[in-house]
């Protein structure tokens, strides 16, 4: 998992601490903001086999499928022991690009650029990530 690490950092990509989760005697790197995992799953997918559809999932959930969608598919791959963890409740009924845009909405600002995640607030800019 180190080299996993090493790998989305040399991408640009923030990784946490590789740790063992011991429930599952299994070892994981924290990839903690939204858009550092969907650009960790863009960048690893070619890589994968085991692990590809996951990815895709999550790639297909920043701006595709919903997140309830998504929740399901995680939780077949729970229920067919593809994937350790519990089976999930839904999740939300709106796409991650989709739920920026109302988490914008509902702070009181609004999108200018559409390939980029930019609100204005004044004249100045603020770019996530």
């Amino acid at each position: 998992m180190e080299g996993v690490k090493q790998f989305l950092e040399a991408r640009k990509i923030k990784a946490g601490l590789v740790r063992k989760k011991e429930s599952y005697n299994t070892w994981h790197v924290v990839v903690s903001n939204k858009q550092g995992v969907v650009e960790m799953a863009r960048k690893l997918t070619r890589y994968c086999t085991k692990k590809r559809p996951e990815l895709e999932a999550v790639i297909d959930y920043s701006n595709r499928i919903t997140g309830d969608e998504f929740v399901g598919i995680m939780n077949s791959f729970v229920a067919s022991g593809e994937r350790t963890g519990k089976i999930r409740e839904g999740g939300p009924p709106f796409t991650l690009l989709e739920g920026r845009e109302l988490a914008l909405i509902a702070a009181g600002f609004r999108r200018v650029a559409e390939s980029d995640f930019e609100v204005e607030v004044g004249t100045e800019f603020f770019r996530d990530g």
